[in-house]
């Protein structure tokens, strides 16, 4: 006599063996492969252009008239047969703006010299104008090069610098800047390295209780 056939029994025994057949062959098969997300990287902030500086010639009024030996109202007077007629230089140094307080150093070959485009206006004006301020020429084969600034102050900061006395690699000068004194004080720096730099202010006794001024040595 056959025993009856637990049919329940032989449908699971089939289901475990087909879920253990599926789980080898996907166990079998290499992981699909994915597609990495693009990194975006972070927006770049990018480094602003320094502005560019005004020329002296770009500075001067376009109404400007430049003064000549025979157009000066004031000609200079000579009062000593030492010296040669005097000879205007070129337009290196001279422009229809206005140049003063020169200063030639021992040698005869390095000028300083003070520049504003337009002496009409005020001096708050010319402290804020990019342009005004201290310059200096080389003599290069008997010529005068193109006047560059002498830059004595850092980025952002303003100052109306003027008065210059240079011995060796020490400079004084006049300046109206923050940490004066008074309205107009007495500065120093020293040249390092091809520029001007560790400017200091004079101290109280020269520039308060002195009341020391202009000053050219």
């Amino acid at each position: 006599m056959k025993k009856p056939q637990n049919k329940a029994g032989t449908i699971l025994a089939l289901a475990v063996t087909m879920l253990v057949a599926t789980a080898w062959s996907c166990a079998s098969q290499p992981p699909p492969k994915t597609t990495p997300t693009p990194t975006v990287p972070p927006a770049q902030t990018p480094t602003p252009t320094p502005k560019p500086q005004k020329t002296r010639a770009e500075s001067i009024p376009a109404n400007a008239v430049k003064i000549t030996p025979e157009t000066d109202i004031l000609p200079q007077i000579m009062h000593s047969g030492e010296f040669n007629k005097p000879i205007p230089l070129g337009s290196a140094i001279n422009t229809a703006g206005a140049e003063d307080s020169a200063f030639v150093t021992p040698d005869g070959n390095t000028l300083y010299f003070f520049f504003t485009p337009d002496p009409s206006i005020p001096a708050e004006k010319q402290l804020t104008d990019g342009v005004t301020g201290i310059y200096v020429s080389q003599k290069q084969g008997g010529q005068w090069s193109n006047a560059q600034r002498v830059m004595l102050i850092e980025n952002n900061e303003v100052a109306l610098d003027g008065c210059v006395f240079v011995q060796g690699n020490e400079m004084w000068f006049c300046s109206a800047r923050k940490g004066n004194l008074r309205g107009v004080d007495l500065w120093t720096a020293r040249f390092s390295n091809g520029r001007w730099t560790d400017w200091k202010h004079a101290g109280k006794k020269l520039n308060v209780d002195y009341e020391v001024g202009e000053m050219h040595i």
